[in-house]
């Protein structure tokens, strides 16, 4: 194997991706809050949109009738959120939101501006103005976007088609390429995680809606306590809609396994190497935020941290099949990148193997010695090109790897600026360089990837 040749001071550039990668997570938070709410008001707007017919039909027709409609009202709206996350238009999911749940609103609240009760008005009012913020703070965050800090924050390609539209939207795992019945099922649980949480929502805004109606009756008659305990009686409905909906998922990424055989039979295209160092390879990216923290409990609380190969599986298979070396220990294969299995003797021959065959490559860096002859190889001219160094979860600046900050500082980069979290070289031999102020963020390595994928095979 070639050693990698001196790299003279080139040109280089320094990117930040700190508000891409805020307006990316703004956003997401978005979504799964316009989904939530959406998820009880369609419920409910059907059911006042139905009341001026309910006296011509019979029970058993308006309660089918309420029920298709109320489906049908919440995947128009799941379609119109999913579309505005992906092309990064957070009014757009505004329009939808106000679109399922306006009837609702309509009825509530001059009722409950004359029930005169404050702990109505609290709550109500109270949570329309904090559902307004995350509106208000993602349009924010995204208006301020250049052109170029769009592109990269953005979770898909621009889309062109109503085939490409369809592709993102109903794709589970855009690319992934699986046996039709691991395809089958694997999808089949994951639509059905997101048809629980729909269901289950659909009992809690009955619920609610009938705590809310009942509340100054409640209050007259049982005092604030009995309300307080209602309303955590939802919460923990809501929670336990959520644990269902969390394993489904995770069964459907079970099915979803494919070992590195299965991989490439059944995928012809150039393959992702992933690489990183074994202690890294369960390790989950931290959340952020205590607001994230609180939504990810309440309506997945049994999806525990991602990790960067799920990203690569689950965001990146339109580039190629993801393969990864396997732990020799591992008892049952992981989700994630498709494993391939070889002894002490033999992974440096296997990683020069795949390398050679893969557009891309990702490599985790830190300071270990398997990693550091993986950083010094993939310095080689012949591998360089197709590489993004990308920082460790554990550590905060990519240049905690020597080999890697000794190639960096050769190309005359400054030591100081905010943490380095990933680099790569382009096929003019340019280094880009990208920051982020908060570095250890999921988004923030979502996002250097995004930039590195979207130049090396411009899609846009």
């Amino acid at each position: 194997m070639a050693e990698p040749l001196p790299m003279p001071n080139e040109t280089w550039s320094d990117r930040d991706l700190t508000r891409p990668a805020r307006a990316f997570r703004a956003v997401m938070l978005l979504r799964e809050i316009a989904r939530a709410v959406c998820s009880l008001a369609a419920p409910l707007s059907l059911w006042v949109l139905l009341q001026p017919i309910a006296a011509d039909l019979s029970g058993t027709t308006m309660f089918l009738l309420w029920l298709s409609g109320s489906i049908g009202l919440y995947l128009i709206s799941y379609l119109g959120i999913t579309y505005s996350s992906l092309s990064m238009r957070p009014l757009l999911a505004a329009f939808f939101l106000l679109l399922v749940a306006g009837p609702t609103a309509y009825v509530l609240i001059p009722y409950v501006w004359q029930t005169k009760e404050a702990l109505s008005y609290a709550i109500v009012f109270g949570s329309m103005a904090a559902l307004a913020l995350p509106f208000l703070r993602a349009w924010w965050l995204t208006w301020r976007l250049t052109p170029a800090e769009r592109l990269m924050a953005r979770p898909c390609p621009p889309l062109h088609s109503i085939a490409e539209l369809y592709r993102e939207m109903f794709s589970v795992w855009p690319g992934l390429k699986r046996s039709r019945l691991r395809a089958l099922i694997a999808d089949a649980l994951t639509y059905a995680a997101s048809m629980s949480l729909l269901l289950g929502n659909t009992v809690l805004a009955v619920l609610a809606f009938l705590v809310i109606a009942f509340m100054p009756l409640f209050m007259q008659t049982h005092g604030i306590g009995e309300v307080l305990m209602q309303l955590l009686a939802l919460l923990i409905l809501l929670g336990f809609t959520g644990l269902i909906q969390s394993l489904l998922r995770r069964t459907a990424r079970w099915f979803s396994r494919a070992s590195y055989a299965e991989q490439v039979e059944r995928d012809p295209r150039q393959p992702i190497l992933f690489l990183r160092s074994f202690q890294d390879d369960q390790v989950h990216l931290p959340e952020r935020g205590l607001l994230w923290r609180w939504i990810r409990a309440l309506l997945a609380p049994g999806m525990r941290g991602r990790r960067l190969d799920h990203f690569l599986v689950e965001s990146f298979s339109r580039y190629g099949p993801a393969l990864a070396l396997g732990n020799p220990g591992e008892k049952q294969l992981p989700f994630g990148a498709a494993r391939v299995y070889c002894t002490h003797d033999t992974w440096k021959d296997q990683v020069a193997e795949i390398a050679n065959r893969a557009n891309y490559v990702v490599l985790v860096a830190d300071s270990t010695p398997g990693v550091e002859w993986e950083i010094w190889h993939f310095l080689t001219p012949a591998w360089r090109e197709k590489t993004l160094f990308i920082v460790a979860p554990k550590s905060k600046d990519l240049r905690e790897a020597p080999t890697l900050a000794a190639a960096i500082a050769a190309e005359g980069v400054p030591e100081n600026g905010p943490p380095m979290i990933a680099c790569y070289w382009d096929q003019q031999h340019r280094l880009h360089v990208l920051r982020a102020d908060v570095p250890r963020s999921p988004e923030a390595f979502i996002v250097a990837m995004q930039t590195f994928f979207r130049e090396r095979q411009p899609m846009d």
